[in-house]
């Protein structure tokens, strides 16, 4: 399984697929599991997607996820809302805010 970002009409979608057999001498296919697709923002706007690497989830190092942050002006942004990755299940959940812990994106 494995996670993947792309744009379609403009905006942000993120999906999980899984490869599936090929025939011989084929591209490679894969199955789309789940698809979000995310909110439209404007560039320059106080809303902005984060991903592993500009924010944590606490408890769970490592997790792949997608997050949609306000910016707060001087303070760690807030998060609208937060979508975690569960490989096994090829499934995209919806988690808490409380769980994401970024610092203010001017540091």
């Amino acid at each position: 399984m494995q996670a993947a970002s792309a744009q379609c009409g403009g905006r942000a979608v993120e999906l999980l697929k899984r490869r599936v057999a090929e025939p011989a001498g084929g591209a490679r296919r894969w199955r789309i599991e789940d698809v979000l697709l995310l909110p439209a923002l404007s560039a320059g706007g106080s809303r902005y997607l984060a991903r592993p690497g500009e924010c944590v989830l606490k408890d769970a190092a490592g997790a792949s996820f997608v997050a949609l942050l306000r910016r707060r002006g001087g303070r760690a942004p807030g998060v609208d809302e937060l979508w975690t990755y569960d490989l096994d299940q090829g499934k995209m959940q919806r988690q808490p805010g409380a769980m994401l812990e970024c610092k203010d994106p001017q540091d």
